[in-house]
């Protein structure tokens, strides 16, 4: 037997537990829910978020029915023309998910005394005698009694006003739930040692969303993409895709960091406990091309999505004139740096060599590292050379004295 991570009782029938809803295209599976845990959290934590009136506009765009195969309707309900709350209109939605406007018929319902009006869409144009007939019935007008005396067919050219309903808390429930879920099949130890593990399952459990607000728990509200700024460098995302970050966070401790069909971003404080990551963060991504989720590790990404530039050497020169006439003639293509079986060496004052390849150099760990930016599409790290050292150039053959080396990762690819 083996405990549920949500009630953390001994259980022996575990289900197939979507981590991102599969009614969002969530394909992570895991097997620690139990079955009433895992009937629960559907009904109780994933369709706060799933139902959200945001997500709703996302799943309609992208064509993602329910589970019952019904496209989700964002503008249901009651509407009214804009400066005309007497007539109520309805956007109706056919099966391919095309939304007309129809307007509901405005039909006398007290007592009539000579004459009355009703308001009908021109698609109930067809019964209008019926509609005639029970409202005659109704007040025990005799048909004869009656003639009409215009009927007049018009054209409303106003916009529809639709006011809608955000939910701003319950929502972040689901989001909770997958950074929980996504840590406890990851980091060993966390779901049975953590103690804010356990408040979390607890919360879940429970379905406990007053107690959302008392433990600390989110970064950001929710819809904040500058959330997501740090992994920039790492995730160029897809709007269709969904992404999950692991990472510890100096004097806060394990952070996951979500995007969902970049509309919900936001960091859920799993920990207090600041774990050993290997290779510092997992990042999972939910791929609705290929209906897969993976997870991956920044290395792999970089490797992949990034190539490595030339080097760039920051000189340091001996007067303002040499430095004036150096960029003068890299500017017109005349200087080339000397290269040594297929490496950039580094001399010692005197012409000795002192690194056959200035990587070499690079990966000493004494050296300061300064990361200048992980901006969108490059990765630049500036090395602080700890040694007078420099490079020969051509055709002169002079030695220039280097300072600091950039090296320098430009993004080839936007995904892994």
């Amino acid at each position: 037997m083996k405990k549920c991570i949500i009630c953390r009782k001994n259980r022996v029938e575990f289900s197939d537990e979507h981590v991102i809803p599969d009614s969002i295209n969530g394909y992570y599976h895991i097997y620690t829910v139990c079955k009433p845990c895992n009937s629960k959290l559907g009904q109780n934590i994933d369709e706060p978020l799933t139902n959200h009136k945001f997500m709703e506009f996302q799943r309609y765009i992208m064509r993602i029915p329910g589970k019952k195969g019904i496209m989700p309707h964002p503008f249901d309900g009651i509407n009214y023309f804009k400066g005309d709350e007497d007539t109520k209109v309805k956007l109706q939605q056919d099966k391919m998910g095309k939304i007309t406007p129809y307007i509901l018929p405005d039909i006398p319902r007290n007592s009539l005394d000579n004459s009355f009006s009703i308001t009908l869409d021109k698609k109930d144009e067809k019964n209008m005698d019926k509609i005639i007939n029970k409202i005659l019935q109704r007040n025990g007008i005799p048909k004869e009694n009656v003639s009409i005396v215009r009927n007049e067919n018009k054209l409303i050219d106003k916009p529809i006003e639709v006011n809608l309903s955000i939910d701003t808390k319950k929502f972040k429930m689901g989001l909770l739930k997958i950074g929980y879920e996504f840590a406890t099949e990851n980091i060993k130890h966390y779901f049975l040692k953590d103690v804010k593990a356990r408040t979390i399952s607890n919360l879940l459990y429970k379905a406990d969303f007053d107690g959302l607000d008392n433990h600390n728990l989110f970064i950001g509200n929710g819809l904040q993409k500058e959330v997501m700024i740090p992994f920039e460098s790492l995730i160029n995302p897809k709007e269709d895709f969904h992404y999950l970050i692991l990472t510890s966070v100096k004097d806060l401790g394990l952070v996951c960091f979500i995007n969902l069909f970049s509309t919900f971003f936001i960091g859920i404080h799993l920990s207090n406990k600041e774990y050993d990551i290997p290779n510092s963060m997992i990042i999972g991504i939910n791929d609705t091309h290929e209906k897969k989720f993976k997870i991956v590790c920044p290395l792999e990404i970089v490797d992949t999505c990034y190539v490595e530039a030339p080097l760039r050497f920051v000189y340091e020169f001996n007067n303002q004139f040499e430095e004036l006439d150096f960029y003068k003639a890299e500017k017109e293509g005349n200087i080339n740096l000397y290269i040594l079986n297929g490496h950039i060496p580094l001399f010692y004052k005197n012409g000795e060599i002192a690194y056959t390849n200035c990587a070499d150099k690079l990966k000493q760990r004494q050296l300061i590292k300064n990361d200048l930016g992980n901006f969108k599409n490059y990765i630049i790290t500036n090395h602080i050379l700890d040694e007078e050292l420099y490079v020969k150039i051509l055709p002169s053959e002079k030695l220039f004295k280097v300072a600091e080396i950039n090296i320098e990762l430009e993004r080839i690819k936007d995904h892994i």
